[in-house]
């Protein structure tokens, strides 16, 4: 999705807000509502993305390393993005890089008061909007009982309920980081931050050599609790490491590959 930001990036930060207030607002899903009352027989039909996942599964249950790699290729990235596409997650991920670009645009990241009040702001009008949404979310189904209406309207609202709860951490976890003395253990935190792709990438495939059928294969054998403290377990692991790396270097082994090949071609 990051590759959106090429697209945008020329562009005035009000023209960027506004894109991505039009995203989150999910277009996708009111036209299907505006649909659906234009057609008051229409009938959804099934989701477009179980067949890939059919076979996705079937992967990683009892296929090779090669079979899942080639399964994940091509099927793997058609199921994943219809499951997007269906729960309104593109268009709101494009909006959430869009909204990133502009809060490192206006540097309000940086500590001042001026900031500190904006993101007490943020948190204010978050906290007030999450809980009307999470509860009128739950309540949609007695409202509304076609489901080719209550399908994108619960959609829109929980997907705005999301948005306001995700503000409701990131600016809590800022007003922390600057007011509070949990802000030194934040930055201890913040090496496993700067090697977020390289993490994120391993994490995935420790994960797939734990669980999937090409490797140990423990989603036999493993319950909730069990996967919980493995998933805690790598990622102390992850920290370990990128503390370590990155007292003797800039960026994280895929970050600098990330960069250099952003710059291929550019002028010294």
């Amino acid at each position: 999705m990051g590759y959106v930001l090429i697209a945008v990036c020329r562009l005035s930060t009000r023209s960027v807000l506004w894109i991505a207030t039009i995203l989150l607002l999910q277009p996708i899903e009111i036209g299907k509502i505006i649909y659906a009352f234009i057609n008051p027989g229409y009938i959804p039909g099934p989701p477009i993305d179980a067949p890939y996942w059919d076979i996705v599964n079937i992967a990683q249950r009892e296929g090779s390393f090669l079979e899942m790699s080639k399964t994940a290729i091509w099927t793997g990235n058609v199921a994943n993005m219809g499951w997007m596409v269906l729960h309104g997650r593109l268009l709101q991920t494009i909006a959430l890089f869009l909204i990133g670009m502009v809060i490192g645009r206006s540097k309000t990241l940086l500590y001042s008061e001026k900031n500190l009040k904006l993101w007490f702001n943020v948190l204010i009008i978050s906290l007030v909007a999450f809980f009307p949404l999470h509860g009128l979310n739950t309540m949609l189904p007695d409202f509304i009982g076609r489901e080719a209406l209550l399908t994108p309207t619960s959609l829109i609202v929980k997907s705005l309920a999301n948005v306001a709860f995700t503000g409701i951490l990131f600016s809590g976890i800022i007003l922390v980081y600057y007011l509070t003395h949990f802000g030194n253990i934040l930055q201890r935190l913040a090496p496993y931050g700067r090697m977020s792709l390289t993490n994120y990438l391993s994490q995935s495939l420790i994960g797939a050599f734990l669980f999937y059928n090409w490797g140990l294969g423990l989603y036999r054998h493993t319950g909730i609790t069990i996967c919980f403290l493995m998933g805690v377990t790598v990622v102390l692991i992850q920290l370990i490491v990128s503390r370590w790396w990155m007292r003797s270097h800039n960026h994280g082994p895929l970050e600098w590959l990330w960069k250099k090949a952003t710059w291929i071609g550019a002028k010294k």
